[in-house]
């Protein structure tokens, strides 16, 4: 990828499972605006809870509903 990428267009993680829900979290996190099409009980969890991320080295995050949320589109 060159310098000429829009780093403002919105991502969508489709099949916003384990590893979705990670990758799409942390562009959250970042401040990208993010979308998941997740399953409706995972879409749920996430509206209630948030989103808590946890690396293997140990980092922890903690996404807000708001970040994501109404954005998570239901399948």
């Amino acid at each position: 990828m060159g310098a000429d990428v829009d780093m403002q267009r919105p991502i969508c993680i489709a099949g916003a499972g384990s590893i979705g829900c990670f990758v799409g979290g942390l562009l959250a996190a970042s401040g990208r605006e993010t979308s998941l099409l997740a399953r409706p009980r995972v879409c749920e969890s996430i509206a209630a809870n948030g989103l808590r991320l946890t690396s293997f080295d140990g980092g922890q995050w903690l996404v807000p509903p708001n970040a994501l949320w109404p954005r998570i589109i239901l399948r």
